[in-house]
This record gives structure tokens, sequence and C-alpha cells, in this order.
């Protein structure tokens, strides 16, 4: 069985020769946490946008979704190289450091949206940003985003590396899902095209090709559709409010274009260690609520993977997600209804600290 790899660093340290089917398995049940550890940040910050239909929502929605797909894929690719992947365990609690140690400086927290733009502390700078960052950003600000740190591109790389490397021992079987998130496909992974397909969608539609801020080089650089602008690159067009635009003359990209209206946004509470203290009664049952249904989520999704298989459980699990929201929204218009002077959001407590 696969087990989570302890540092990303220490994975890539080990020299490309002694990367071995070993080496590849355990960084992809690393993948997975990592592609699971991103949803609930994003969600956070979703559910504090008080109108959903909002152009801000849509794009943020559009991006869980495609977290939603790269785990999916993630998982997929550990049972081709004859892992089970484990959904339950590569859950944490916030805040909380990337698994496996990626972009080990960055602390990942549960926070609303903040009400302006170009705020430094907005959560939409301090984590979605830095949790898609580039390995070399374009429309890069001097003095802003450092560009030197190890990004999950780079790790998303070295698997494909390892994949090509280990080919003849990748039995390219297991338990794997096929499913459509959205637009996207989630499908199976039948050989190294397929491997290849699968990890530049994540790179891809996280970072942008390379020196492009585009999921696809054909899209540049004319007019970037929501469709195809890469995660860093839209999250950035959120905090800063201006859509990124191509300057022909200037032959560069720019965040100068029309403006991205920030949406009006509840003050949801920045979470710290522990979950929320001493909440009333009545609230700590709806958080609680809201965290069994959570688990509910991680159950059905790793009983999908194991073997015989269970579409029906993928099922399970994508309605079980659907209610996450009703709840999320049920639990910010109750505190609002107490006028509550504080509103706390959803504590994404993970099996292992959640009651019975």
């Amino acid at each position: 069985m696969s087990t989570i790899s302890q540092d990303i660093g220490e994975s890539l340290a080990v020299p490309v020769e002694g990367r071995d089917i070993t080496w590849l398995r355990n960084s992809l049940q690393t993948a997975v946490a990592v592609e699971l550890a991103t949803i609930p940040p994003y969600l956070y910050g979703l559910w504090s946008i008080k109108d959903s239909a909002s152009e801000v929502a849509r794009y943020i929605r559009r991006i869980v979704l495609q977290e939603m797909l790269h785990m999916g894929l993630a998982c997929n690719l550990l049972a081709a190289a004859g892992g089970r992947p484990q959904v339950m365990s590569a859950a944490q609690s916030y805040p909380a450091h990337l698994p496996g140690g990626i972009r080990g400086e960055l602390t990942v927290y549960l926070d609303g949206l903040a009400a302006g733009v170009n705020d430094e502390q907005d959560v939409v700078r301090r984590v979605f940003m830095e949790i898609e960052m580039p390995e070399h950003p374009v429309a890069f600000a001097p003095g802003g985003e450092a560009e030197q740190f190890a990004t999950i591109g780079l790790f998303y790389q070295a698997i494909k590396d390892c994949f090509h490397a280990c080919a003849g021992q990748v039995p390219f079987g297991g338990v794997q899902m096929t499913y459509w998130i959205g637009s996207d496909e989630m499908f199976q992974i039948g050989d190294m095209g397929d491997v290849d397909r699968a990890i530049d969608i994540i790179i891809h539609q996280g970072e942008g090709k390379p020196g492009t801020p585009v999921q696809d080089l054909a899209d540049a650089p004319a007019t970037v559709s929501p469709a195809v602008l890469a995660h860093y690159y839209r999250y950035k067009e959120i905090w800063c409010g201006r859509s990124l635009r191509y300057d022909e003359s200037a032959r560069e990209w720019k965040f100068d274009g029309d403006p991205v209206p920030r949406p009006a946004v509840h003050p949801l509470e920045k979470m710290g260690p522990g979950g929320w203290p001493d909440v009333p009664p009545g609230l700590r049952q709806k958080l609680d609520d809201w965290n069994a249904k959570y688990k509910n989520v991680l159950e059905t999704l790793e009983k999908a993977w194991r073997p015989p298989g269970d579409s029906g459980a993928l099922d399970e699990s994508v309605g079980h997600m659907f209610e996450l929201t009703g709840k999320a929204e049920d639990l910010i218009a109750y505190q609002l209804e107490q006028h509550n002077p504080k509103i706390y959001g959803p504590e994404f407590k993970p099996p292992a600290t959640t009651g019975p």
C-alpha cells in the first residue's frame, strides 16, 4: 500500500537514477494529498461570497472543480502505477503546510475573501496565488511574487519523468474511475500517452503552459477566455481587480484589462489551530454536522478506488459534496440570523479529529 511521502523536497533530492517504482507510488500518494489540500481553502473563500452567481464566484467554482479533477486523475495515476489511493489519511487540519513539504514556507489557512482588491492580507494573495505559483510567472512584478521556490508543477514533472523511466514496471491496471467533472473528463490511465495527458492537464490548468498564462499554447497570445486561463493568473485577476491582457505593442502580458469586480462578502473569520473555540451549543452542533458530512465525502471517495472498485460510491461522494455547499450556506445564514458578532465557516476537520 502506498504511503504519503514525508517531504517532496527530499523526494526531488533523490537522484533521477534512484527514482524507482516505489518512489513513483509514494510520490503519487503525496500528489493525491496535495490536490485534496487545495480544495478546502478555495471552498471556504468561495462560500464567503454573498452572490454565488457573481463573476468571481464562478471563477473560483470552476477552479475547485478542476482541483477535484486533478485529485481524481492523481488517484488514477497511482492506481495505474500499482498503488491504491488513500483519501481518508490524506485529509489534514487547517492551518497546515501543503503535504510533502512543497512550498514549505507557505501556511495554508481557511479565511474568507477580503472586501477590497489589492489587500496584501487577502487569502487570494496569501494562499490561493501561492499554492498555484508557476516556476516562472509571466507578468511578474519586481518586488512581488518570488519565483525561486519549488512548485507543484516541478513535482509533477518529476513524476512524469519517473513514469517514463519505469514504464516497463507500470502495470497500467488497478481500480480506476471515469467521471465528468464540469466540462472536464476524469479518464483512465492505460498507457504513457494517458500519463502525459493527465499530468499536462494538472500542470497547465494550475500554472499555465511554460511562458504563458494559459492552458494551451494555441490560446496565446490571443484574448484569454475564462475556460483557458490558468489558476494562478485567474486568482491574480481576482486579487488586483483587473483582467489579464496581452499588450501587442509591448509584447507582454499585463493585469490592466477590464475590471474584475470584487463581490460583496460575508466577514468569515480566519480559522486558527484546533477549529473554532467556545462556540454556542447550537452552532457547535451545526459545525459537527458539517464535519460529519465532510467525513462522508472522504469515506465514499476512498471506497470508490478500493478494490474491486465502486462507481456508485463515487456518485454518492459527489452527492455529499453538493450537500456540503447547502450546509455551509445554512451555517452562515444561521449565524447571521443570530446576529453573531463573528461569522465562523466550516472547519474541514479530517476524520481522525472528527467526533463519531
